[in-house]
């Protein structure tokens, strides 16, 4: 799971550009300290690390964000 802060009156843009990112399979809005909340999908930490570098990162109107890493043992 990824949170994500915006810029204000970017949080409908960021939605739209995280949608178009293979990797996020779900994104919404949430409350809280955060403004979105997504869900990144990859075959290890190491690629999960290099989508949010490398495309989450750069996004315009992303002011920080929040990673917390879910294993889901089941699928090992």
């Amino acid at each position: 799971y990824i949170f994500v802060e915006t810029a204000p009156d970017m949080k409908e843009a960021v939605q739209a550009s995280l949608e178009k990112i293979e990797a996020i399979t779900f994104c919404s809005p949430c409350s809280g300290s955060y403004d979105l909340v997504a869900v990144i999908v990859g075959d290890s930490f190491s690629a999960i690390d290099r989508i949010v570098e490398n495309e989450l990162r750069t996004l315009d109107g992303v002011l920080r964000f929040k990673q917390d890493r879910i294993i889901y043992l089941d699928k090992m």
